[in-house]
């Protein structure tokens, strides 16, 4: 656990994690933007730090609302630290608010984005997709 400590309202953004099995599930709920993405990157890091090497890492935004840039770069950025770290990404995405943000930028077909926590928590052979392109 890194000692950074990020406090978002709950009221915005709620963020869990908890360990089902080997795998490490990062539960977002309420609004990912730039106010509020801090909190979301601070539990995804946590989740893949080396130490704790989960068999994958699920982010669960089943309970997103609002979904902006800022959390797709910070989708972009996990998934580049999941791949050098050899950890499956699986992004759980079921609402528009999630879903169109992620089918427009195309990161959709970068991702492994299923439409539920149980689908994710049962892909028995997970997908490690390739880096994203670098500009």
């Amino acid at each position: 656990m890194s000692d950074l400590t990020v406090t978002v309202p709950p009221d915005l953004l709620a963020v869990t994690t908890e360990v089902v099995g080997r795998t490490t599930v990062v539960r977002a709920a309420g609004e990912v933007d730039m106010a509020t993405a801090p909190a979301l990157q601070q539990a995804l890091f946590d989740a893949c730090l080396p130490a704790r090497r989960p068999a994958a890492l699920v982010v669960d935004l089943t309970a997103v609302r609002f979904f902006g840039s800022t959390g797709l770069g910070l989708l972009v950025v996990t998934h580049r630290r999941c791949l050098d770290r050899g950890v499956p990404l699986r992004i759980v995405a079921g609402a528009h608010a999630v879903l169109r943000p992620l089918e427009v930028t195309g990161l959709d077909l970068l991702f492994d984005v299923v439409p539920t926590l149980d689908a994710a928590l049962s892909r028995a052979a997970p997908r490690l997709a390739s880096p994203v392109p670098t500009a």
